[in-house]
């Protein structure tokens, strides 16, 4: 027994060596033994004692490990915001985005993020997204100085409805640069919901189909390349959900606002977004009585998806039988969350237009401009129709009648086959540009209807994905041409500064994204594919250049005046001296432009307006209409909507391009703050020697027209005109 104990705590090799000197002294083996005991038992409780200092110091070490990560994850994250508003925005639309978006304790740092000139590397590296801060920053329309207000939905969280149109035709690389956007946006403080919407077919779909084993394998594949791409910028926020949405079968017909498509789970919705998870969306949804599964419209889940956000109830719902009722579940969902964006990611990009150089619209007014669009793209699809005679006896489509029985629906439902054995390729090409324009047109009603439910403060974008993953890619600064800004990312600059990427009213020819040299007339194809889109407000054209154009009057008096009924001269004078910070002369200035008015132009409840009048150098004979020129002689905005919401584009934009396409000229002060925003503008700028003004026009070609001396007439006229400011 004691060899054994001698063996087991000592080794083989020592109970051997010992066993004839244990032999040896027999009488005292009891004392050995107890010996050799009280060493082994003096052993192990070194070894314990060492073992627990080691665990100790691992211990501590942890806790210490632990605590440097917070401190860093904390300097990381602010770091990260620093750095993005360093490199892109300017401090005013800093300070607006920090009180929007940005966690709490991201405010202290804006005091000296303009002072910061080093920057640590964030994990995104967003600050190669974007370049120097000075070629960032675009003029803006801003006369006065102005204090940001707080805003005080700031305890919200934030969100973007995200459409992805044909993710199944993208490559894994453009997957990678959208899901690492989405993942940005997300750490700056926009949430996103995506769906996905599988139509990349020829003719769009828009009825409810049944779900075959191709379609679901679909689904999980795309589904699980666009989470994979989210996951791999960063943590695991993505989440699949499939199982919200329901099937209103009593509506046979989607109006504006009401769908097929309801939010049956909105429970579900909310616990994932309370957790900070990235919903993303298939287009299906699952009937209320058979509870079948059918795929279903992406642009219907989408505004079903914005009716539950803005707390617009549904009908049905399926979750009825849960502790908590319908109406508090929603109006939790719309307590807790505010939808801020729409975003589309199309293959086709943003909504085209053909009196415009660039290709596409760069800002959409949806109040002013949405049914002059959407009889455009109406026009374009009935017009390519007639040419490739799609309905003619020579090009018959194949028409299969399938009788398909949803739960809710007897009817037959027609399914049309377009055969393209028989087109020519202009045929084709042609049907091929039918179907774009449908696409642009679901697109704009989409963006219409979700803007029309949300505050006026949101936004849709339409984008095409390339153009977001090229942007999202790690690449060096490299200067445009003379005229032009880099590159950015638009979904995460439309976040810090609430307007698009190039100012609407900029010239064509200075918003390219590669050098080019040909004229402003010529279709620019380098333009960025990217429409922005608000709701807006109204402007109104006194007189509307589509009845009465804007021509001199005969005679050389002119029949428009301020005293108009259909204008209210007290909120326009209102409107001019909150905007220059001074009180005008009323009688004195109505006595300048009495006869003189060419129109008057009025953005929304009097937030924008302009006056021009017709203005004749001296010694000229006041009734010479040709030696008549328009003057843009007040151009007002009131402060609250300097710099941002796109007023002054709207007013710049009615001038030169409705009211006086062929040019117009206008005065400023030399320290004047909008001369910045003058001057990309204007085709020309002169600074008047002698005086206090600088010159602006829009007229093409002012120094090459010999037939009538343009320049000189400008001058004399930015020189003679008297202000009518009370001192």
């Amino acid at each position: 027994m004691i060899f054994q104990d001698l063996n087991r705590e000592f080794g083989r090799k020592f109970a051997c060596h010992h066993t004839l000197w244990i032999i040896r002294h027999s009488k005292n083996t009891s004392r050995i033994y107890t010996k050799i005991l009280l060493y082994g038992s003096i052993r192990r409780i070194q070894s314990s004692i060492q073992l627990e200092e080691g665990l100790t110091k691992e211990h501590v070490s942890n806790i210490l490990k632990k605590q440097r990560a917070q401190r860093e994850a904390k300097a990381l994250e602010k770091d990260f915001i620093v750095s993005v508003l360093n490199s892109s925005a300017t401090k005013r639309e800093a300070k607006s985005y920090i009180q929007r978006f940005a966690p709490p304790g991201a405010n202290s740092s804006l005091s000296h993020f303009r002072k910061k000139k080093t920057q640590r590397t964030c994990n995104f590296n967003l600050q190669t997204i974007y370049g120097p801060a000075a070629i960032q920053e675009s003029p803006k329309f801003i006369q006065q100085p102005q204090h940001v207000t707080k805003n005080l939905g700031e305890s919200q969280k934030h969100l973007a409805l995200v459409k992805i149109r044909a993710i199944q035709s993208f490559s894994d690389e453009t997957i990678h640069g959208i899901g690492r956007t989405i993942y940005q946006l997300n750490r700056l403080g926009l949430t996103s919901i995506v769906v996905l919407d599988f139509n990349d077919e020829n003719m769009p779909v828009s009825d409810l189909i049944r779900r075959d084993d191709r379609r679901k394998r679909l689904e999980v594949e795309q589904s699980n390349r666009i989470i994979s791409a989210i996951i791999e910028s960063g943590d695991d926020v993505a989440r699949l959900v499939d199982n919200i949405i329901g099937i209103n079968g009593d509506l046979e017909s989607p109006g504006e606002h009401s769908t097929r498509t309801f939010v049956a789970h909105s429970n579900i919705l909310a616990l994932h977004l309370r957790r900070g998870i990235i919903p993303i969306l298939l287009p299906i949804g699952f009937t209320s009585i058979m509870q079948n599964s059918l795929a279903v419209p992406a642009n219907e889940v989408v505004l079903a998806l914005s009716r539950e956000l803005v707390g617009i109830s549904s009908k049905k719902r399926l979750d009825e039988n849960l502790q908590i009722s319908p109406k508090d579940q929603q109006h939790a969902l719309k307590n807790e969350n505010l939808l801020d964006r729409l975003i589309l990611l199309d293959p086709l990009g943003g909504i085209p237009t053909t009196d415009l150089s660039t290709g596409y619209h760069v800002y959409l007014n949806m109040e002013q401009e949405y049914d002059e669009v959407r009889q455009v793209l109406l026009h374009d699809i009935q017009k390519l129709n007639n040419e490739t005679k799609l309905y003619s006896t020579h090009a018959l489509p194949n028409i299969s009648w399938v009788k398909d029985k949803l739960p809710f629906q007897e009817n037959y439902r027609k399914i049309s086959r377009i055969s393209t054995a028989s087109a020519s390729f202009k045929g084709e090409e042609d049907l091929k540009l039918n179907f774009n324009s449908h696409y642009h047109l679901e697109n704009l009603k989409l963006a219409r209807s979700a803007l029309s439910m949300l505050p006026s403060s949101s936004s849709a974008l339409m984008i095409s994905p390339e153009e977001v993953a090229n942007s999202a890619r790690y690449t060096s600064y490299q200067p445009d041409h003379v005229g032009t800004r880099r590159q950015v990312n638009p979904l995460i600059h439309n976040l810090l500064t609430d307007r698009p990427v190039f100012s609407p009213s900029l010239p064509s020819g200075r918003r390219r994204k590669k050098p080019s040299c040909e004229q402003d007339s010529i279709l620019d194809i380098t333009a960025m594919p990217i429409t922005f889109a608000k709701h807006g407000v109204p402007v109104t054209i006194f007189p509307d250049p589509k009845t009465s154009p804007w021509i001199p009057p005969k005679y050389g008096k002119s029949s428009q005046t301020l005293t108009n009924p259909e204008i209210n001269l007290p909120l326009l004078v209102k409107l001019i001296n909150n905007s220059f910070g001074r009180t005008l002369d009323l009688p004195a200035y109505l006595a300048r432009v009495d006869s003189r008015i060419a129109g008057v132009i009025i953005a929304g409840a009097y937030e924008g307006g302009a006056i021009l009048t017709w203005e004749s150098p001296s010694g000229a004979d006041p009734t010479d209409t040709t030696r008549m020129v328009p003057y843009l002689d007040k151009f007002a905005v009131l402060q609250s909507s300097q710099g941002s919401g796109g007023i002054a584009d709207l007013i710049f934009n009615c001038i030169v391009r409705k009211c006086f396409p062929k040019g117009v000229v206008w005065r400023s002060r030399k320290n004047n703050p909008v001369n910045k925003w003058y001057f990309e503008r204007s085709r020309g700028t002169w600074t008047l020697p002698n005086t206090n003004w600088t010159m602006f026009w829009t007229t093409p070609n002012v120094y090459l027209n010999h037939q009538r001396p343009l320049l000189p007439d400008y001058e004399n006229i930015c020189r003679s005109i008297k202000p009518t400011w009370k001192s």
